[in-house]
């Protein structure tokens, strides 16, 4: 697992650390604290939510080792389901640095995959690498490049994965939005891939408030590959209507 599926699955094993350690009452104090550092995350509140169950449960170790393996299982399920929904393609693209993207591209591995590298902080990059090293063949592309080489008929389709899939929005790296407006003018597929925790049963502005948007850790900063004495914005999230989203794989 990569990206935030890791940082959570790492989480709820600290959590099973400290309740078989300590007990319920400092896993329960945890809790609230990891709550009260991500609970602007959407998947983190989910997971938290559950595994806050978890502890109020009669078997609070079992539950939470239960949710940390279904979470686990989670991303194969969608990922092998993606894998058979982009079967028979010749090329894809993706962006940002998802696990179950990763994993759903190595068990297609089809002929040709494009990836975006993702600024500002280029996760696409590191992606890349990680497919390249399992012997996928894979290029890295610059974020406006996908607009030409779909219109071109190099690229067939586009697989990501979802910070957060709300009943009207996607909320994922920014470059979604316009690769998914790109794909539907182009008319190519545009398919979603998401664990069950990403998959968020209210609307955007139910979660996050009229007028909000979502902040990367850290909040906007000047992008790196900007010279800082000059105004610039780091929209790290874009919002997608699901409206342009042909299928969803979820897990």
């Amino acid at each position: 697992m990569s990206g935030a599926t890791a940082l959570i699955a790492k989480a709820l094993q600290g959590l099973l650390k400290t309740f078989r350690e300590s007990g319920k009452e400092e896993a329960s104090a945890a809790l609230r604290r990891l709550l009260e550092a991500h609970s602007g995350i959407p998947s983190w509140w989910v997971v938290l939510k559950e595994a806050e169950g978890c502890l109020k449960g009669c078997e609070p170790g079992s539950g939470l080792e239960s949710l940390r393996k279904n979470i686990e299982k989670s991303t194969r399920r969608a990922a092998e389901k993606a894998a058979e929904g982009i079967e028979g393609l010749r090329s894809v693209v993706t962006l940002s640095s998802s696990s179950v993207v990763e994993e759903a591209l190595k068990i297609a591995s089809p002929p040709e995959i494009y990836v975006m590298e993702s600024r500002p902080l280029g996760e696409g990059a590191g992606m890349a690498g990680r497919l390249m090293k399992a012997g996928i063949n894979v290029r890295v592309v610059v974020d406006s490049a996908p607009g030409e080489l779909i219109r071109e008929g190099v690229i067939e389709a586009a697989l990501v994965g979802a910070d957060a899939l709300f009943e009207d929005y996607l909320v994922n790296k920014v470059g979604t939005l316009p690769l998914a407006v790109l794909c539907s003018h182009f008319e190519r597929p545009f398919f979603v891939v998401a664990q069950w925790f990403k998959n968020i049963k209210m609307k955007y502005e139910e979660f996050y408030g009229p007028g909000k948007f979502p902040e990367p850790p850290g909040g906007f900063k000047d992008p790196r590959e900007i010279n800082v004495t000059l105004p610039s914005l780091n929209f790290y999230f874009d919002l997608t209507p699901r409206a342009l989203i042909n299928t969803i794989y979820k897990g």
